[in-house]
């Protein structure tokens, strides 16, 4: 048997479209796809995989949302290496079936290849987002490598909340083979051989603090390496009393842009937060100040 690929780029859970349509996010998903890109050629990988969720919006997909797409499906499809995208949960308009999703169209590009039911090449099986007893396929699997969407229990699905187990798919159902690659929970982690990816790049709170995103390098027979996106958007959770007295502490000095409105305030305040200002506020001048505007100094984003 010819195996599928001398070496993949792996990425997953892009979600074209989050936050209703944002422009920053859709930004962000395009300037993740050059830095892909150039990950790919720097790299040497003659295979590219995607693991689902493409789009986030499973019920409609707004036109300059669409745009986006095809603009980072034309940059993809430029690399001229072959690759393989699985549908996600959100790419599919129905819960119980895939016969209609957002990334149909996918197929029409020249390199890109949409795998819509269970398949298996060059001791790879790929396996979209499982529906109905679907599950229970699993464990006939005889290939080396398993590339999916899957919901595993005792995985976390976020920093906070692991997924319970709701007596379907578990992870002993792919105990047979080599490894397992999938996308879905957006954290980055891994249980015996079982590793989710996590998405492209941090898309909201549930990924304050953890930056370990971006895509994987797997070279045959070897272990993957995961590689981080250092330019990606940074979430940040914290009080408005850590951010006055530990401005360095929490803030990115190389902010881009806000994608959120107390980001945006913030850009604002910046001289007035850093102690080294002449100008800056005392500790509770600033909290009127900013509460003012605002009306809550909790939550920030930064890019």
């Amino acid at each position: 048997m010819v195996n599928l690929f001398k070496k993949a780029a792996i990425f997953t859970d892009l979600h074209v479209g989050q936050k209703s349509n944002s422009q920053i996010h859709n930004e962000d998903c395009l300037r993740y796809i050059n830095w892909f890109i150039d990950l790919v050629k720097t790299r040497n990988c003659d295979t590219i995989l995607f693991l689902g969720d493409f789009h986030h919006n499973r019920n409609s997909i707004n036109i300059q949302t669409m745009d986006y797409s095809l603009r980072i499906l034309e940059l993809l499809d430029s690399v001229g290496c072959r690759m393989i995208v699985l549908p996600g949960n959100h790419d599919l308009y129905y819960k119980d079936k895939r016969s209609i999703s957002s990334i149909k169209y996918m197929s029409k590009f020249k390199n890109i290849e949409l795998i819509n039911n269970q398949y298996s090449e060059g001791d790879v099986c790929f396996v979209p987002w499982l529906i109905g007893e679907e599950h229970k396929n699993m464990r006939k699997i005889k290939d080396r490598y398993v590339m999916g969407h899957f919901e595993l229990p005792k995985f976390m699905m976020n920093s906070m909340v692991e997924m319970p187990d709701h007596g379907e798919l578990k992870r002993e159902d792919f105990g047979h083979v080599d490894k397992v690659f999938t996308g879905h929970f957006h954290k980055r982690q891994t249980q015996n051989n079982i590793h989710y990816i996590g998405n492209a790049f941090p898309h909201n709170f549930a990924d304050a603090w953890d930056n370990d995103r971006g895509a994987v390098i797997l070279e045959w027979g070897m272990e993957p390496e995961f590689v981080n996106w250092a330019q990606g958007p940074e979430y940040r959770v914290m009080s408005l009393a850590q951010l006055i007295d530990n401005p360095e502490t929490y803030l990115n000095t190389g902010i881009n842009f806000c994608s959120c409105s107390g980001v945006m305030l913030l850009r604002k305040f910046l001289p007035k937060i850093s102690p080294k200002s002449p100008n800056a506020l005392s500790k509770s001048a600033f909290a009127l100040d900013f509460s003012s505007f605002t009306g809550s100094a909790c939550l920030f984003s930064i890019s």
